[in-house]
């Protein structure tokens, strides 16, 4: 898994993790939460990677990394 950041057009800095390779999917997480929470620290992330898929996860503003 990798963990990058992007600069948005108002200069916040958001994070977006990343496993696998082969056909992207996106995950989004829910209010009050972040990619951690919801699908790396259950595995989910790891199956779907498994599965041949690239798994893309980003942290919405104030949430995560």
């Amino acid at each position: 898994m990798s963990l990058d950041h992007f600069t948005s057009f108002d200069g916040t800095r958001i994070a977006v993790h990343s496993a696998g390779e082969g056909r992207p999917v996106i995950l989004l997480h829910g209010l009050f939460s972040s990619a951690q929470m919801n699908w790396i620290k259950w595995g989910h992330d790891a199956r779907l990677a498994a599965a041949g898929f690239r798994v893309i996860m980003p942290d919405f503003r104030v949430h995560g990394d």
